[in-house]
């Protein structure tokens, strides 16, 4: 005779993975199968980010049951934003503004970076900002010869920029106490060579 021992699950607390509980899974879906029909060397995909006043590294190396200390800096940024494409692993038309984003100057930003950074053929994908919707920038976009796809709502997981954003701000926080103001930080990590989507 056998006896089967079963070990109860033990629990170990994990970090969430979230998401929104209003996306809809039938538009994703056909969000995806749309976005199959082009070659993904013809995709870009765009997006705004921003950085707020006071940023420094939150963490460091150190030895277990060591309390790591660090300096941070005083010092008072304005919180800048910036716009850019992706295509592939290449950053296009990087472009950094203090203030919100609206209409204006994201098709000020379409027709005077972005597009002329591109050919005909191509399509661009974006969210669904009330500035991403105006007239012309669908006007633009198709007088470019490209195409406008929009990512289905709630659904930031399909653009890869987002992860681009959240590297280049841990870069940003490495640099930030080197320059006077954080345009000049974001301006030398966007010159750099040691942008990467890792």
């Amino acid at each position: 005779m056998y006896f089967c021992c079963f070990k109860a699950p033990q629990n170990h607390t994990k970090k969430k993975s979230t998401f929104y509980k209003e996306r809809n899974e039938l538009k994703r879906a056909h969000y995806i199968e749309e976005l199959s029909k082009f070659p993904p060397d013809k995709i870009v995909y765009i997006d705004e980010s921003g950085i707020d006043k006071f940023i420094s590294r939150e963490y460091g190396w150190g030895l277990k049951g060591q309390q790591v200390i660090g300096e941070v800096s005083g010092r008072r940024y304005a919180r800048e934003s910036f716009i850019a494409g992706q295509l592939h692993r290449k950053i296009l038309a990087p472009f950094c503004y203090t203030g919100t984003c609206d209409s204006t100057l994201f098709n000020f930003w379409l027709e005077n970076f972005l597009l002329p950074a591109l050919g005909s053929g191509y399509i661009i994908v974006m969210d669904n900002a009330a500035f991403h919707k105006s007239e012309q920038t669908r006007m633009l976009i198709e007088q470019a010869n490209c195409k406008l796809l929009f990512l289905p709502p709630y659904s930031p997981d399909f653009n890869p920029i987002e992860k681009f954003w959240a590297n280049l701000k841990a870069k940003i926080k490495k640099i930030i106490g080197q320059f006077a103001t954080l345009a000049e930080a974001i301006d030398e990590v966007f010159r750099s060579d040691h942008l990467n989507f890792n």
